[in-house]
């Protein structure tokens, strides 16, 4: 883990040049047509592209690593406290979910469900389920494709059916879209 010093993260994000007002930053119009284009054009039909080239099923994890689109060795900026460091790409991905997992499960142990809005394909969820198998997980996400709840389960080809199953309802399957 090498440590990065604050003067050098604007070599790792465009964000200090627009903080300090050296560019120009323009708050987005989010319209529903902006949003449906963002997700429906972009990042939920290229998933769908890739689940569909492939010749077996997609897990989750293999979706993510299609939506990160680098290899798990690509040195990324993280901050952990108040430093920043350079970490792998998956190394970073383990610590954060690593995060996730510690900072949701008091809640999660003390819950039957857990509902996810805005799941994208789920992954947060499969992830989850993963660690809770006795609790029941949905989710759904903003997505013209699939009016209501997203679910690639009701889509034509079988690999793009990325499943996470309650254990309450055995059978019943909630299946989200890309985030």
């Amino acid at each position: 883990m090498k440590s990065i010093h604050l003067q050098d993260f604007p070599q790792w994000s465009e964000w200090p040049a627009r903080l300090l007002g050296r560019t120009e930053w323009k708050t987005p119009n989010r319209t529903v047509e902006k949003i449906d284009s963002e997700y429906d054009k972009d990042k939920y039909l290229s998933c769908l592209t890739f689940l569909d080239a492939r010749s077996q099923a997609a897990t989750p994890e293999d979706v993510k690593r299609f939506e990160f689109g680098a290899a798990p060795d690509t040195p990324i900026c993280v901050s952990l406290g108040n430093d920043l460091y350079e970490l792998p790409l998956q190394e970073a991905r383990a610590r954060y979910y690593a995060l996730l997992i510690e900072n949701l499960s008091p809640a999660i142990q003390a819950a039957r469900s857990v509902v996810e809005l805005g799941a994208g394909y789920g992954y947060n969820l499969w992830l989850l389920r993963e660690r809770f198998k006795d609790k029941a997980f949905a989710g759904g996400e903003f997505c013209s494709l699939h009016k209501g709840e997203s679910n690639l389960a009701t889509m034509p080809k079988h690999s793009r059916k990325l499943i996470l199953e309650s254990k309450q309802s055995p059978g019943n399957t909630k299946n989200c879209m890309a985030n």
